[in-house]
């Protein structure tokens, strides 16, 4: 079996007051591989999910943290007749919550660098959303 994930739109960032929102959608083709190396179009699903990320930055990092909605999963079409998608849903909220969320909350844990130019130093950060951009305040000082 092989699948293919495609994007039929770009991801939509909301950023507001209350944080920021990304709204994901992708549709995923199932194939099998058949014995004379070609592909069988066996079923087109549809996922989609809003995942809320809140970010915090220091003198020289970005670091953050994202909580998943739940996946939403439907059936676009089907060349091996209709199947209920439900507990493929299940199987993968499950896999969003206890293994993906975790992997890169550990991974923004840690942080991204900040590009400052060089003899920058930034102090007293801070990083506040609001109504479409993102606020950076910051004491900055120039030297050695």
């Amino acid at each position: 079996m092989e699948l293919r994930l495609t994007t039929p739109s770009a991801p939509f960032l909301t950023v507001a007051p209350r944080g920021l929102e990304l709204a994901l959608v992708m549709d995923i083709q199932a194939y099998a591989s058949l014995p004379s190396a070609s592909l069988a179009p066996l079923f087109l699903l549809r996922l989609s999910s809003n995942i809320s990320a809140s970010v915090t930055v220091s003198a020289d990092r970005l670091y953050g943290t994202l909580a998943s909605g739940r996946l939403e999963l439907s059936l676009k079409h089907s060349d091996i007749g209709p199947f209920s998608v439900e507990g493929l849903q299940q199987f993968m909220n499950f896999c969003a919550s206890h293994i993906l969320l975790p992997l890169a909350n550990d991974r923004l844990k840690k942080g991204f660098s900040l590009p400052l130019p060089k003899h920058v130093q930034l102090s007293g950060c801070s990083l506040q959303p609001r109504q479409d951009f993102l606020l950076l305040g910051a004491d900055v000082r120039y030297g050695c």
